[in-house]
């Protein structure tokens, strides 16, 4: 990959940053210094010493005052976790995947009368209206999608949809339309109710879109995505099980391999651990990232909030680092899939 491409996708990615500052923030350093902090800026250590701007003409930017270095948020990745410039544009266009689309310059806007629960009762109105303006996927270039470059071929689920290029929707405070043909994700909360959609960009004949480069374009997640899970499979056989993945194509495999139980997927490692299903039994379907990664901090302390909340937990993950299981489904099929859904709990791979 030439410079200038990977120049062109750190471009890309800052401006995708944009309205989820503190998302990327809080995952990278942990919880901030509230007491020091403000709707502007976010402040990190006992004494404030680390400063992140979180809106304006400086998003993004930070400065350590201690230091007296400062800089984007790639170059706070390349500091905190000591990496080369395009793994810093790699490690922070992951951590974009993870963060729900926020309503950008809400700091500044934000007045007394507009609550948080005013707020996210906006996010839900546009939620809602994405869903009614929404269709089921089949016979659209999301199944085609799915089926083609992800190998999905049985039913899909009906919370799984397709938004038409062009339509319209109301976020922000802006109406605008959507410049893709997209796979339409909608997750809900424990009672049922749809808080959250992820949208996946796609051409017209049904291939993930890119960037001029190349480069696939983001993910985005619009609504309330805490605590809401896209369920890919109800437990119509009362199993007391559930299959977390943490991506709708992995989930969609978990259900390729013919498993019963619920199977959800939870749209980023980060809201695993507010599954509050009923089921007492619960098999985390987690990305082989590798044996150094930072989201098997973020699985593992999924597995002890689960287990704190008395379920039964087991992690199952692929032996390859850098696949999930839609990878497994891909080269191996359904069985190799099902190989491994039968062996969790068992030794098999790393990181149990």
């Amino acid at each position: 990959v030439s410079k200038s491409s990977v120049s062109t996708h750190a471009q890309s990615v800052l401006e995708a940053a944009q309205g989820r500052v503190e998302h990327l923030a809080t995952a990278l350093l942990g919880e901030p210094n509230r007491r020091l902090s403000n709707a502007r800026t976010l402040r990190f250590g006992t004494n404030g010493k680390l400063c992140i701007q979180l809106s304006g003409s400086k998003e993004g930017l930070w400065h350590d005052f201690s230091s007296g270095k400062g800089g984007n948020l790639i170059q706070l990745i390349q500091q905190e976790k000591g990496l080369g410039f395009k793994e810093a544009v790699d490690y922070c266009d992951w951590l974009l995947k993870q963060a729900p689309m926020q309503h950008q310059g809400t700091t500044q806007r934000r007045t007394p009368d507009l609550s948080e629960a005013q707020e996210r009762a906006s996010r839900l109105v546009t939620v809602q209206a994405f869903y009614e303006k929404s269709q089921p996927a089949e016979d659209t270039p999301a199944a085609t999608y799915l089926r083609n470059e992800r190998h999905i071929l049985g039913d899909l689920p009906p919370d799984v949809r397709y938004l038409a290029k062009g339509t319209t929707f109301t976020y922000n405070g802006q109406t605008k339309p959507l410049l893709h043909d997209c796979l339409a994700s909608f997750a809900r909360d424990a009672a049922g109710s749809i808080c959250a959609v992820q949208i996946t960009k796609l051409t017209p004949e049904g291939t993930r879109a890119v960037n001029k480069d190349g480069y696939k374009l983001n993910k985005l997640i619009y609504g309330n995505a805490k605590g809401a899970f896209v369920t890919v499979q109800q437990d119509a056989t009362n199993t007391g099980q559930v299959f977390i993945a943490e991506g709708l194509e992995t989930a969609l495999s978990i259900k390729e391999a013919g498993v019963d139980g619920t199977i959800v997927a939870s749209l980023g490692v980060h809201n695993i651990k507010n599954y509050k299903g009923p089921e007492s039994t619960v098999t985390l379907c987690a990305d082989n990232d590798g044996p150094g990664a930072a989201t098997n901090k973020l699985v593992k302390h999924a597995r002890d909030t689960l287990i704190w909340e008395g379920k039964h937990v087991i992690i199952t993950r692929p032996q390859i680092a850098g696949q999930d299981f839609n990878d497994v489904l891909k080269e191996q099929g359904a069985q190799g899939v099902r190989g491994y859904v039968d062996g969790a709990g068992k030794s098999r791979g790393w990181g149990r």
